[in-house]
């Protein structure tokens, strides 16, 4: 590959992810605290004893996250979401902690989903996902 091609898609790849690893908070001595946790830590480690190419969602944080080798997990999806920027923190701190990197290089942002409605009878119906062309 060529140094200027190198150059765009490093730039593409910023512009695409809004300079994430800057968008993420810092978090506190207590927050710091609870992420290094010996359970916390245990979570990372065992994830990554699953092995390159293991995908899990965390639908609940906003987040997918991907092993990509035995030091590196990928951030594959992030929902643009304070909440969901916190929590893509306090993973960053578990894995650094074992000395673990989150990757978050290529990273595919998407918009908070709307919330789901109540149906004919009361019921809660979640919407219907959409597709995405890459």
């Amino acid at each position: 590959m060529t140094e200027e091609r190198v150059r765009i898609e490093d730039r593409t790849t910023t512009e695409r992810c809004g300079g994430l690893e800057g968008r993420l908070p810092a978090l506190n001595a207590e927050q710091v605290a609870w992420a290094q946790k010996p359970d916390q830590k245990a979570w990372a480690v065992g994830m990554a004893r699953y092995g390159a190419g293991y995908v899990w969602t965390m639908a609940e944080y906003g987040m997918a996250l991907q092993v990509y080798d035995e030091t590196t997990f990928r951030l594959l999806t992030l929902v643009e979401d304070d909440f969901c920027y916190e929590m893509a923190s306090f993973v960053r701190t578990t894995l650094e902690s074992v000395g673990l990197e989150l990757d978050m290089s290529q990273v595919v942002m998407r918009a908070l989903p709307p919330e789901p409605t109540g149906g004919a009878d009361g019921q809660r119906v979640e919407p219907a996902p959409t597709m995405e062309v890459a």
